[in-house]
């Protein structure tokens, strides 16, 4: 038994640090006295993040942040800063539960703390994320029309702030897919330029941009709209080698490239692509279920290789699907 919090975090970060994780967890299992110390889920987090078990992390990733809301809800402060804190507190939850109560929970308390400070740019790039996740997960054009307002603010106050080019980027980007309309997708990858402008290895407006090309090709038909999507992708793994969205639009958008060929060995090249890019989204999620079935649905209809087939599922189907 620990008397001290910061105690058991020091031993938990030792025990990951030598690899012992399953002995780390087994130890906060002891430990439940500190579970309402903020900082304790995330302990467990840390663990299964070490684990490369995503789904288990984001799960006490969200206990963390009930603890932490539990805390600040409670405070007298009501200062713009603090604000802004739980609303990005309630936004990150939200996002991970897929959960648009607590995303329009977050929009409250920004809207709340730009009241009291209209001049802070950082809080209207949040509020525009938040905006553009309502919009993305109830599929309404609406709040990504709001999103757009929200950062053009952002950029108002401050025209160096990759965040909000970024964002107005993927809310243009949403709207053009949902209406079907090219000049929003264009609009879209000028934004994307833009941030890349201020900084050009900026990944998260590399993988957008890609994106937004790979959804003009949709409408188009255009390919070489999509093998320009797939630079974009490239660029934005070489900027953030860990980034496995950008694996998987890579992967999505090398796989049509394949069927769309009509060259046996062209076919061939493009699939083996994007059975590695899908791997490597799976060395970086092992939990991530989508590049799991388009791989065996590659190896089993396109090469028609049984015993790669096999070998495959035995080697990542206990640690997508549970043992």
């Amino acid at each position: 038994m620990y008397n001290d919090f910061f105690e058991l975090k020091d031993e938990i970060g030792k025990l990951v640090q030598l690899g012992q994780v399953y002995e780390a967890i087994a130890l906060l299992d002891k430990e439940q006295f500190f579970n309402t110390h903020t900082g304790f889920w995330s302990l467990y987090e840390d663990c299964y993040l070490a684990l490369n078990i995503k789904s288990r992390a984001k799960f006490y990733r969200i206990k963390e942040i009930q603890n932490e809301i539990e805390l600040w809800l409670n405070q007298p402060d009501q200062s713009a800063p603090m604000l802004t804190y739980l609303g990005t507190l309630f936004y990150e939850m939200g996002c991970i539960n897929k959960n648009i109560f607590d995303i329009q929970q977050s929009c409250n308390y920004f809207d709340q703390a730009i009241t009291q400070d209209v001049s802070q740019s950082c809080y209207y790039v949040t509020w525009g994320a938040a905006l553009f996740k309502i919009g993305m997960i109830s599929k309404s054009v609406e709040p990504l029309i709001e999103s757009c307002r929200i950062c053009s603010l952002a950029i108002e106050f401050d025209n160096q702030l990759i965040g909000g080019y970024s964002n107005l980027g993927h809310a243009l980007g949403l709207i053009g897919t949902y209406t079907k309309d090219i000049s929003k997708l264009e609009e879209a990858c000028e934004k994307y330029f833009q941030a890349l402008d201020i900084d050009s290895k900026d990944s998260t407006a590399l993988n957008g941009w890609g994106v937004a090309l790979q959804k003009a090709y949709e409408i188009t038909g255009d390919l070489n709209k999509l093998k320009e999507a797939c630079q974009k992708f490239e660029a934005s793994i070489q900027a953030a080698p860990a980034y496995d969205l950008a694996y998987y639009n890579y992967a999505k958008a090398l796989e049509i490239i394949a069927n769309s060929s009509e060259n046996k060995d062209e076919r061939k090249y493009y699939f083996e692509e994007t059975i590695d890019n899908y791997q490597k989204v799976l060395e970086l999620d092992s939990n991530f279920k989508p590049p799991y079935n388009q791989i065996l649905s590659i190896i089993k209809n396109e090469f028609k290789d049984k015993k790669r087939y096999n070998q495959f599922k035995q080697k990542y189907y206990n640690h997508v699907w549970g043992e």
